[in-house]
């Protein structure tokens, strides 16, 4: 750890300046005569940091009577190794005897900028000791000291010599399990003794010397680990475990008079304790640490924080502490902590980057999951906050590695955002992040090898073809795309384009022979892609005729030549062999001899594999001779009864026959007789149950003859189908304003039967609009329910979640931005309403998780949802808990958070779990309120509502009673530790605080000393009560 100083004011006359500079410079040339001890670091040089020290006489030349003390940086060399660091010295004891108590300030103030600590995450040095000035150890003189002031020396002595245990205890051996335990029980009975006087300085300075000596001895079995072999994770976590002892040591002694900055101190031990701990993934004691010091850390003005070290532990303290609840799966308060950041940034490029980073990490972690479950939603959350930082990061950037390692940042942010658009069939954006990438403001493009594959799957992903194809052409020429990348984008370019893009592809594979060495593998699979499943004779002629100009190219079957190969070999003869039998079942004998004679190519020429050569010759022969050529196919039989003369060739017979009907009668004037008798009952009132008969009575028809015997081919059939299925949208759209639900409901349940009638492709034209009526129909059923009060039948509830099924597929199809969120949201409400009436709870989560993940959700929605599910007679715990979860993790998503939404959904949550999990799964309750807790922590005063904070407080408290009745003390004391531990965070409680306190410490004395039958548990509401009331204070 480097060693700090802080920036100390002092005003000195001259004649003490001589003095000081005198003495000095003689403790100098003590220092440098003297021999320094050689000590292991981790870098392999014998250096122990205490022993540096460095003489006042390397300050600035005195000038005048009154001058300023500014702690030069100096070059210290130590055994041939140089490290800058910040001078600090220690004060001879015989400046502070000579000068007298009245002029000790001066010296006091060079004492106190000893005292500051590194921040940096790298700690191979130690940090400075502090020396106890003689005037401070003579103030704790026995013959003055009260009995408390005994009992403090006692428990400071065995502390001191457990210490002292731990520094001479050698580094290359691991740590007894039992020293860290026993200076954590001293230090516990001497955290009973707190607060400490605040006379009592010299008490303070003696913690933080011995805090400061503990982390030293820690940082010392670090260093020895990492030069050795790696230590055993038990030996490491004592180490963490005094660390942790050293940093709550620290914080006992905290407001220390005359040391600069103790909070932030105290902080920087926690959050490095804190990072211990994480790195040994017990996520738990991370946390705390990290709490602790936010606490610390929160009752400071950050706007007055003006050094860059305390600024970046800021940041860095809520990036830590963020990451630990992302891997406890805290994911809303990761998220509600990075937001909180980025009132930490300070206007520095590096912490926007570090702020991105997280961000980018966190969208990694949830795309790593491979789940699509709407997650695709919440990535690109995050990447679009990662990408906003950098853009405010490169803006503000001032030298021009913080402006390229900014910009590569959001370079690969962006592209991570292309690729989620593209798994949300968002081919458009795609398009539009790889045009900035590569234009990047008129200065030179990004141009990474993914670039090309996402926008080549986005050209076919939008049906443009030819812009697919000058991408995937224009990576023959770029030599940084690895084979495997472009023989997938081959594959996914013919997948889509079909038996139009073979010559594209033959193109490319054969520019890419020339470019580049391609395997054997990757040729095989182009060509297997190639051959793919054919569409019809057409489509087998069309692929075999390229697979063979492939196949037999001379690099490609040179590519197959070896015999470590031959696994791939053999597979290219089975996928032309199959190809060609394909073509010879559709009777396309020409392309099917060209495919068998490719395939063989690759039988090797030996007695092992005469048969099946012998075979590849029958094959051949049958060919021909379905083509009517007698010579060639005898010149094959011959062929193969040279090879394998005992095998009979066999003549297959080919039967065939097809047999069409034609029904070509025309019904035109069936449908306008009908379209003309609605017309008429449209113009009249209250005609709309006829006009409905004539309707139902059109569907029939058209049912039961087709769509094109009925309203006729091509556009006039089509326009007759519009006409019907537009008239009834209107019609029910009419029924719906006038409140007939049952008509409203039949109506619409007509739209989607005509336009299901369509063809595929005209109803893909019609999605939108079939969807809407399938959600509105059902929307009608269960007003009509309503307004009659009277429930639906069951074959009516099962037809309604058939109608929402078919709407739920077709949303699954749409894009964002094609339908409303509103409809989206009616469509939950409806089937979650559906699926309750079966009891069909599993349907109902899924249908709610899935919404959760669209862009359409929003908090508000989510809200309402979890509303509706925790009430009512379809009560759904699971639904409710999921719905309200995720409004929350939204609501603290936000760059301000509406506090007051946050604590009433809590509050919900938590009745939701007390009803739905009771007493068997206390636990689940109790990490409700711990949830609460981490929200609160780091909040100003008054940000979470006061009532809010204190009805968790309270509540929390409560419940250790009948714990305490069962005489469950372990259970008892979790639900008094939340409940003080909330109690600390609400302002207006302190009263209630100290008596809680009182009362947990009397509780600990009570478990010790009686029965735990014998504890009565009325009485940790009753005294709180009592004492408060005696202050006026309300319960």
């Amino acid at each position: 750890m480097n060693l700090y100083s802080d920036s100390v004011i002092s005003y000195w006359s001259s004649s003490e300046a001589s003095s000081l500079l005198e003495k000095a410079r003689a403790e100098k040339k003590r220092a440098i005569e003297a021999p320094q001890p050689k000590r292991p670091r981790a870098n392999g040089a014998g250096y122990d940091p205490r022993v540096a020290v460095i003489c006042i006489s390397d300050l600035p030349t005195i000038t005048s009577p009154l001058f300023l003390v500014q702690p030069p940086k100096t070059s210290l060399s130590v055994m041939g190794t140089t490290s800058e660091t910040t001078t600090s010295a220690r004060l001879p004891s015989s400046l502070i005897s000579k000068h007298g108590k009245k002029k000790i300030r001066p010296f006091q103030n060079l004492f106190a900028s000893l005292f500051k600590i590194s921040r940096q995450k790298e700690e191979k040095m130690r940090i400075a000791e502090i020396s106890t000035p003689e005037h401070f150890q003579a103030a704790a003189a026995p013959d003055s000291q009260s009995p408390s002031q005994n009992q403090h020396n006692q428990l400071l002595s065995q502390i001191q010599s457990k210490i002292k245990q731990t520094e001479s205890h050698p580094t290359g051996t691991p740590l007894p399990d039992s020293l860290p335990s026993e200076l954590r029980q001293l230090l516990t009975n001497l955290t009973q003794l707190a607060p400490f006087p605040a006379a009592n300085n010299s008490l303070k300075l003696h913690l933080w010397k011995l805090s400061y000596r503990l982390w030293n001895a820690c940082v010392d079995f670090s260093n020895a680990a990492a030069i050795r072999s790696p230590s055993s994770n038990r030996s490491s976590q004592n180490v963490t475990k005094l660390r942790h002892v050293a940093a709550d040591m620290l914080s006992l002694a905290v407001d220390v008079v005359g040391v600069p900055s103790p909070a932030i101190k105290s902080a920087s031990f926690y959050y490095k304790t804190g990072l211990a701990w994480h790195d040994h993934k017990i996520f738990d004691l991370a946390s705390t640490c990290f709490e602790r010091a936010t606490d610390l850390l929160s009752k400071l003005d950050v706007s007055k924080i003006l050094d860059a070290e305390e600024r970046k532990l800021l940041l860095d303290l809520n990036l830590a502490r963020s990451r630990t609840a992302w891997e406890i799966s805290d994911k809303n308060l990761a998220l509600t902590l990075l937001n909180r950041s980025k009132t930490l940034l300070f206007g520095s490029s590096a912490h926007f980057k570090a702020l991105a980073n997280q961000f980018l990490a966190f969208a990694k972690a949830v795309l790593s999951r491979n789940e699509n479950n709407g997650s695709f939603n919440d990535v690109l959350k995050l990447l679009n906050e990662a990408l906003n930082l950098c853009e405010k990061g490169l803006s503000i950037s001032r030298t021009r590695e913080e402006t390229v390692e900014i910009k590569e940042l959001k370079s690969k942010t962006m592209r991570f955002i292309s690729a989620v658009h593209l798994q949300n069939g968002e081919f458009e954006s795609v398009i539009k992040c790889v045009k900035v990438l590569r234009e990047n403001g008129g200065e030179k493009g990004d141009h990474h090898a993914s670039l090309p594959v996402l926008a080549m799957k986005a050209w076919l992903g939008l049906g443009r073809y030819s812009e697919a194809e000058k991408e995937l052409k224009g990576m023959v020429v770029n030599k940084g795309i690895p084979e495997g990348v472009w023989v997938s984008a081959v594959e996914t370019y013919f997948h889509a384009v079909g038996n139009a893009g073979v010559e594209t592809t033959k193109g490319v594979f054969l520019g890419l022979l020339e470019r580049c060495h391609v395997s054997a593998r990757a040729a095989l699979r182009v060509i297997h892609r190639v051959v793919g499943d054919g569409n019809g004779i057409e489509g087998l002629r069309t692929r075999g005729k390229v697979v063979a100009e492939l196949a037999s190219d001379e690099r490609v079957v040179a590519l197959f030549a070896s015999e470590a190969v031959a696994k791939e070999r053999t597979a290219m003869h089975a996928v032309l062999w199959n190809c060609g039998s394909g073509n010879f079942r559709l009777k396309d004998y020409e392309t099917s001899a060209e495919m068998f004679e490719k395939s063989m190519l690759y039988i090797p020429h030996d007695l092992e594999n005469r048969v099946i050569r012998a075979k590849g010759y029958r094959v051949l022969c049958l060919c021909y001779l379905g083509l009517t050529q007698l010579d060639r196919a005898q010149e094959y039989i011959n062929e193969a009864e040279k090879l394998d003369p005992n095998i009979i060739c066999a003549f297959l017979k080919v039967l065939f026959g097809s047999m069409y009907g034609t029904l070509n009668t025309q019904f035109d004037t069936e449908v306008v007789v009908l379209r003309t008798l609605v017309t008429i009952l449209s113009q009249d009132l209250d005609k709309e149950a006829e006009v409905l008969k004539f309707l139902k009575q059109a569907h029939k028809r058209a049912s039961e003859l087709g769509a094109e015997s009925f309203f006729g081919k091509g556009e006039v059939g089509r326009r007759e189908q519009n006409w019907f299925a537009v008239t009834s949208w209107n019609f029910g759209a009419k029924c719906g304003k006038e409140k007939n639900y049952e008509l409203c409901a039949e109506f619409l349940r007509l739209v989607s039967g005509f336009y299901s009638l369509m063809g595929v492709g005209q109803m893909e034209e019609n999605n939108v609009t079939i969807c809407k009526s399938l959600i509105m129909t059902v929307s009608a059923m269960i007003a009509s329910e309503n307004q009659n009060t009277t429930p639906l039948p069951d074959a009516e509830v099962k037809h309604a979640v058939e109608l929402l099924e078919r709407a739920g597929k077709i949303l699954t199809s749409l894009s964002v931005g094609n339908i409303e969120g509103d409809i989206h949201f009616i469509y939950v409400l409806n089937a979650y309403d559906m699926h309750g009436r079966l009891n069909n709870l599993e349907s109902q989560h899924h249908i709610v998780k899935n919404f959760a993940g669209t862009k359409t959700c929003s908090p508000q929605y989510l809200l309402q949802i979890g509303l509706n599910a925790s009430q009512g007679p379809r009560f759904n715990a699971e639904v409710a808990t999921f719905a309200l979860s995720e409004c929350l993790s939204g609501f603290l998503s936000s760059p301000s958070p509406n506090y007051q939404d946050v604590a009433l959904i809590v509050r919900r949550l938590i009745a939701i779990a007390s009803i739905h999990k009771g007493n068997t799964d206390d636990d689940a309750v109790l990490g409700m309120y711990k949830q609460a807790y981490r929200i609160m922590v780091g909040l100003k005063e008054g940000e979470y509502p006061t009532d809010e904070g204190k009805w968790l407080a309270m509540t929390a408290w409560n419940r250790a009673a009948i714990p305490v009745r069962m005489g469950e003390i372990n259970v008892a004391k979790k639900w008094m530790n939340a409940g003080l531990e909330l109690a600390r965070k609400v302002t207006g409680m302190e009263t209630y605080q100290a008596y809680m306190e009182d009362y947990v410490a009397d509780f600990e004395k009570k478990f010790h000393t009686q029965i735990a039958g014998e504890i009565q548990p009325q009485q940790i509401d009753r005294d709180i009560r009592a004492k408060c009331n005696a202050r006026g204070k309300r319960t």
